[in-house]
Protein backbone atom coordinates (compact mmCIF):
# COMPACT_ATOMS: atom_id res chain seq x y z
CA UNK A 1 0.00 0.00 0.00
CA UNK A 2 1.07 3.55 -0.65
CA UNK A 3 0.57 4.45 3.04
CA UNK A 4 3.41 2.04 4.00
CA UNK A 5 5.88 3.67 1.60
CA UNK A 6 8.20 6.49 2.58
CA UNK A 7 6.83 10.01 2.02
CA UNK A 8 9.14 10.79 -0.92
CA UNK A 9 8.21 7.47 -2.60
CA UNK A 10 4.46 8.17 -2.21
CA UNK A 11 4.95 11.54 -3.93
CA UNK A 12 6.82 9.96 -6.82
CA UNK A 13 4.08 7.32 -7.24
CA UNK A 14 1.28 9.92 -7.31
CA UNK A 15 3.22 12.03 -9.81
CA UNK A 16 3.81 9.04 -12.07
CA UNK A 17 0.11 8.13 -11.95
CA UNK A 18 -0.84 11.72 -12.86
CA UNK A 19 1.55 11.84 -15.82
CA UNK A 20 0.35 8.40 -17.00
CA UNK A 21 -3.30 9.49 -16.93
CA UNK A 22 -2.48 12.73 -18.78
CA UNK A 23 -0.55 10.81 -21.45
CA UNK A 24 -3.45 8.40 -22.04
CA UNK A 25 -5.88 11.32 -22.38
CA UNK A 26 -3.57 13.05 -24.84
CA UNK A 27 -3.13 9.85 -26.89
CA UNK A 28 -6.91 9.32 -27.07
CA UNK A 29 -7.46 12.94 -28.17
CA UNK A 30 -4.81 12.71 -30.88
CA UNK A 31 -6.19 9.35 -32.04
CA UNK A 32 -9.73 10.75 -32.32
CA UNK A 33 -8.55 13.78 -34.30
CA UNK A 34 -6.41 11.56 -36.54
CA UNK A 35 -9.36 9.26 -37.32
CA UNK A 36 -11.65 12.20 -38.12
CA UNK A 37 -8.97 13.62 -40.42
CA UNK A 38 -8.24 10.34 -42.19
CA UNK A 39 -11.89 9.53 -43.01
CA UNK A 40 -12.18 12.05 -45.92
CA UNK A 41 -8.60 11.27 -46.97
CA UNK A 42 -9.40 7.56 -47.13
CA UNK A 43 -12.49 8.32 -49.21
CA UNK A 44 -10.44 10.43 -51.59
CA UNK A 45 -7.79 7.71 -51.93
CA UNK A 46 -10.52 5.14 -52.57
CA UNK A 47 -11.98 7.27 -55.35
CA UNK A 48 -8.55 7.75 -56.93
CA UNK A 49 -7.86 4.00 -56.82
CA UNK A 50 -11.24 3.27 -58.42
CA UNK A 51 -10.65 5.81 -61.18
CA UNK A 52 -7.19 4.37 -61.87
CA UNK A 53 -8.54 0.82 -61.98
CA UNK A 54 -11.36 2.01 -64.26
CA UNK A 55 -8.85 3.41 -66.74
CA UNK A 56 -6.80 0.21 -66.80
CA UNK A 57 -9.92 -1.97 -67.04
CA UNK A 58 -11.33 -0.13 -70.03
CA UNK A 59 -7.95 -0.34 -71.74
CA UNK A 60 -7.78 -4.07 -71.03
CA UNK A 61 -11.21 -4.73 -72.47
CA UNK A 62 -11.00 -2.47 -75.52
CA UNK A 63 -12.11 -4.33 -78.63
CA UNK A 64 -9.37 -5.74 -80.79
CA UNK A 65 -9.55 -6.53 -84.50
CA UNK A 66 -11.21 -9.83 -85.26
CA UNK A 67 -8.86 -12.57 -86.37
CA UNK A 68 -9.86 -15.86 -87.95
CA UNK A 69 -8.13 -19.06 -86.89
CA UNK A 70 -7.02 -21.27 -89.77
CA UNK A 71 -6.54 -25.01 -89.36
CA UNK A 72 -5.11 -27.25 -92.05
CA UNK A 73 -6.17 -30.61 -90.62
CA UNK A 74 -9.73 -31.83 -90.94
CA UNK A 75 -9.68 -33.08 -87.33
CA UNK A 76 -9.59 -29.56 -85.87
CA UNK A 77 -11.60 -27.74 -88.54
CA UNK A 78 -14.95 -28.62 -86.97
CA UNK A 79 -13.87 -27.17 -83.62
CA UNK A 80 -13.34 -23.72 -85.13
CA UNK A 81 -16.18 -23.72 -87.62
CA UNK A 82 -18.65 -22.12 -85.18
CA UNK A 83 -16.30 -19.18 -84.41
CA UNK A 84 -15.77 -18.28 -88.06
CA UNK A 85 -18.38 -15.90 -89.43
CA UNK A 86 -19.83 -16.61 -92.88
CA UNK A 87 -18.44 -14.57 -95.71
CA UNK A 88 -21.66 -12.56 -96.22
CA UNK A 89 -21.81 -11.67 -92.50
CA UNK A 90 -18.32 -10.15 -92.52
CA UNK A 91 -19.63 -7.36 -94.72
CA UNK A 92 -21.78 -6.11 -91.81
CA UNK A 93 -19.83 -3.83 -89.53
CA UNK A 94 -22.17 -3.72 -86.52
CA UNK A 95 -25.55 -4.97 -85.24
CA UNK A 96 -27.27 -1.77 -86.40
CA UNK A 97 -26.51 -2.45 -90.05
CA UNK A 98 -27.24 -6.16 -89.66
CA UNK A 99 -30.58 -5.98 -87.85
CA UNK A 100 -31.55 -2.30 -87.64
CA UNK A 101 -32.97 0.46 -89.77
CA UNK A 102 -32.75 4.29 -89.65
CA UNK A 103 -35.03 6.13 -87.23
CA UNK A 104 -37.57 8.78 -88.13
CA UNK A 105 -37.57 12.12 -86.35
CA UNK A 106 -40.80 11.20 -84.58
CA UNK A 107 -39.21 8.10 -83.02
CA UNK A 108 -36.20 10.11 -81.84
CA UNK A 109 -38.54 12.69 -80.35
CA UNK A 110 -40.49 9.92 -78.59
CA UNK A 111 -37.26 8.66 -77.02
CA UNK A 112 -36.38 12.15 -75.78
CA UNK A 113 -39.88 12.57 -74.38
CA UNK A 114 -39.65 9.25 -72.50
CA UNK A 115 -36.34 10.21 -70.88
CA UNK A 116 -37.66 13.67 -70.03
CA UNK A 117 -40.77 12.13 -68.46
CA UNK A 118 -38.63 9.75 -66.37
CA UNK A 119 -36.43 12.66 -65.26
CA UNK A 120 -39.40 14.79 -64.27
CA UNK A 121 -41.43 12.14 -62.45
CA UNK A 122 -38.62 10.33 -60.60
CA UNK A 123 -35.32 12.20 -60.47
CA UNK A 124 -36.73 15.70 -60.07
CA UNK A 125 -39.15 14.41 -57.42
CA UNK A 126 -37.08 12.10 -55.20
CA UNK A 127 -33.53 13.34 -55.80
CA UNK A 128 -33.78 17.11 -55.37
CA UNK A 129 -31.35 19.24 -53.36
CA UNK A 130 -27.61 19.37 -52.79
CA UNK A 131 -27.84 16.79 -50.01
CA UNK A 132 -29.36 14.35 -52.53
CA UNK A 133 -26.67 14.78 -55.19
CA UNK A 134 -24.80 11.53 -54.47
CA UNK A 135 -28.06 9.59 -54.26
CA UNK A 136 -29.09 10.99 -57.65
CA UNK A 137 -25.73 10.06 -59.17
CA UNK A 138 -26.02 6.56 -57.65
CA UNK A 139 -29.44 6.09 -59.26
CA UNK A 140 -28.15 7.36 -62.60
CA UNK A 141 -25.17 5.00 -62.58
CA UNK A 142 -27.35 2.05 -61.57
CA UNK A 143 -29.61 2.68 -64.56
CA UNK A 144 -26.78 3.64 -66.94
CA UNK A 145 -25.28 0.12 -66.77
CA UNK A 146 -28.47 -1.58 -67.89
CA UNK A 147 -28.44 -1.00 -71.70
CA UNK A 148 -25.09 -2.77 -72.08
CA UNK A 149 -26.45 -5.82 -70.25
CA UNK A 150 -29.43 -5.78 -72.61
CA UNK A 151 -27.23 -5.54 -75.70
CA UNK A 152 -25.07 -8.43 -74.48
CA UNK A 153 -28.13 -10.59 -73.74
CA UNK A 154 -29.52 -10.14 -77.24
CA UNK A 155 -26.14 -10.59 -78.94
CA UNK A 156 -25.55 -13.80 -76.98
CA UNK A 157 -28.98 -14.98 -78.11
CA UNK A 158 -28.09 -14.20 -81.74
CA UNK A 159 -24.79 -16.04 -81.26
CA UNK A 160 -26.63 -19.08 -79.92
CA UNK A 161 -29.00 -19.05 -82.89
CA UNK A 162 -26.13 -18.61 -85.33
CA UNK A 163 -27.35 -15.20 -86.54
CA UNK A 164 -24.47 -13.06 -85.28
CA UNK A 165 -21.02 -14.24 -84.24
CA UNK A 166 -18.76 -11.23 -84.07
CA UNK A 167 -16.83 -10.85 -80.83
CA UNK A 168 -16.04 -7.15 -81.30
CA UNK A 169 -19.36 -5.83 -80.01
CA UNK A 170 -19.50 -8.32 -77.16
CA UNK A 171 -16.16 -6.96 -75.96
CA UNK A 172 -17.19 -3.38 -76.58
CA UNK A 173 -20.45 -3.52 -74.63
CA UNK A 174 -18.84 -5.47 -71.80
CA UNK A 175 -16.14 -2.79 -71.52
CA UNK A 176 -18.86 -0.12 -71.42
CA UNK A 177 -20.69 -1.94 -68.62
CA UNK A 178 -17.38 -2.31 -66.75
CA UNK A 179 -16.84 1.43 -67.09
CA UNK A 180 -20.27 2.20 -65.62
CA UNK A 181 -19.68 -0.28 -62.82
CA UNK A 182 -16.68 1.73 -61.60
CA UNK A 183 -18.77 4.90 -61.67
CA UNK A 184 -21.33 3.09 -59.52
CA UNK A 185 -18.67 1.94 -57.03
CA UNK A 186 -17.51 5.54 -56.59
CA UNK A 187 -21.05 6.74 -55.89
CA UNK A 188 -21.57 3.93 -53.37
CA UNK A 189 -18.31 4.85 -51.63
CA UNK A 190 -19.45 8.47 -51.39
CA UNK A 191 -22.67 7.40 -49.65
CA UNK A 192 -25.12 7.52 -52.53
CA UNK A 193 -26.65 4.14 -51.69
CA UNK A 194 -27.06 4.58 -47.93
CA UNK A 195 -30.88 4.80 -47.96
CA UNK A 196 -32.94 1.70 -48.63
CA UNK A 197 -35.52 3.69 -50.59
CA UNK A 198 -32.87 5.01 -52.99
CA UNK A 199 -31.56 1.50 -53.67
CA UNK A 200 -35.08 0.11 -54.06
CA UNK A 201 -36.14 2.82 -56.51
CA UNK A 202 -32.95 2.77 -58.61
CA UNK A 203 -32.79 -1.03 -58.89
CA UNK A 204 -36.45 -1.44 -59.84
CA UNK A 205 -36.16 1.31 -62.47
CA UNK A 206 -33.08 -0.48 -63.80
CA UNK A 207 -34.92 -3.80 -64.06
CA UNK A 208 -37.80 -2.24 -66.01
CA UNK A 209 -35.34 -0.41 -68.24
CA UNK A 210 -33.50 -3.69 -68.88
CA UNK A 211 -36.67 -5.31 -70.27
CA UNK A 212 -37.50 -2.24 -72.39
CA UNK A 213 -34.04 -2.09 -73.97
CA UNK A 214 -34.03 -5.83 -74.73
CA UNK A 215 -37.34 -5.42 -76.55
CA UNK A 216 -36.10 -2.39 -78.51
CA UNK A 217 -32.82 -4.10 -79.39
CA UNK A 218 -34.68 -7.13 -80.74
CA UNK A 219 -36.94 -4.89 -82.84
CA UNK A 220 -34.39 -2.29 -83.96
CA UNK A 221 -30.91 -1.89 -82.39
CA UNK A 222 -30.71 1.67 -83.73
CA UNK A 223 -33.62 2.72 -81.53
CA UNK A 224 -32.08 1.07 -78.47
CA UNK A 225 -28.80 2.88 -79.08
CA UNK A 226 -30.63 6.18 -79.61
CA UNK A 227 -32.52 5.79 -76.32
CA UNK A 228 -29.28 5.12 -74.48
CA UNK A 229 -27.77 8.23 -76.06
CA UNK A 230 -30.58 10.32 -74.53
CA UNK A 231 -29.94 8.73 -71.12
CA UNK A 232 -26.21 9.48 -71.33
CA UNK A 233 -26.88 13.08 -72.36
CA UNK A 234 -29.13 13.50 -69.32
CA UNK A 235 -26.42 12.00 -67.08
CA UNK A 236 -23.83 14.36 -68.56
CA UNK A 237 -26.08 17.37 -67.97
CA UNK A 238 -26.62 16.23 -64.36
CA UNK A 239 -22.90 15.90 -63.65
CA UNK A 240 -22.18 19.19 -65.42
Amino acid sequence: PAAQLPADTRGTTASSHFHSTTSLTLIRTVSTQYNSLMTPINRLLTVLVLVASHQSSVTSFSPSPITTAVRTTSHHSSLFASSTAPENERADTNPSTKFGSPLSDSVKEANRFAIGFLKGTIFDTFFVGEDRAYARFYALETIARVPYFSYLSVLHLYETLGKWRRVKYLKLHFAESWNEMHHLLIMEELGGSERFFDRFLAQHCAFGYFLIVITLYLINPVQAYNLNQDVEEHAFATYD
